[in-house]
């Protein structure tokens, strides 16, 4: 299906939003040394993965998004909690700008599981399939519970590392 025909997405403000928020961070970074403008990609309320929405209605959600804010430095791919939304964001990605950097964050439950079930190491074998940038964990915990599940990326992944926690 096509995104306009998907009846409970609006996509009337995402082009417009989108764009212009990476024009007023250009904007406000400007002059700045060493500054990069990131693309936040969040998850969105349906996981493909649990039958909530399927992967080409995520992938053309995000493609939309992504082309609309394709002047950022970098793709921020946060609070990913299914391995299907990950993969649509990320080839989305790829296929609007295939050289800009990719990070993606995801969120895991005290378990050390996406919502979905998967656990870190499932995520970072599925990432060694991609070229990002870095792999890491947001949301969900504090600073303080992220140590253990920082060490399962890192013993699982090998690659460079992102990490912002916060209080939940």
């Amino acid at each position: 299906k096509l995104l306009s025909e998907v009846p409970d997405v609006r996509i009337d403000k995402v082009e417009e939003i989108n764009k212009k928020a990476v024009e007023i961070a250009k904007s406000a970074s400007k002059g700045m040394k060493d500054k990069f403008v990131a693309l936040s990609i969040g998850p969105g309320t349906k996981l493909a993965s649990l039958g909530h929405t399927s992967y080409n209605t995520l992938y053309n959600q995000y493609k939309v998004q992504i082309e609309a804010g394709k002047e950022a430095d970098i793709f921020l791919i946060e609070t990913a909690q299914d391995l299907l939304q990950i993969k649509a964001a990320i080839n989305a990605c790829k296929e609007v700008d295939s050289k800009k950097p990719i990070i993606v964050s995801f969120t895991i439950e005290q378990s050390n599981t996406l919502l979905t079930g998967s656990d870190i190491s499932a995520v970072a074998t599925l990432m060694r399939n991609y070229d990002i940038f870095a792999l890491g964990l947001n949301c969900a915990m504090g600073p303080d519970l992220m140590k253990k599940p920082l060490e399962l990326l890192h013993k699982s992944w090998g690659g460079r590392l992102y990490l912002s926690s916060n209080a939940g």
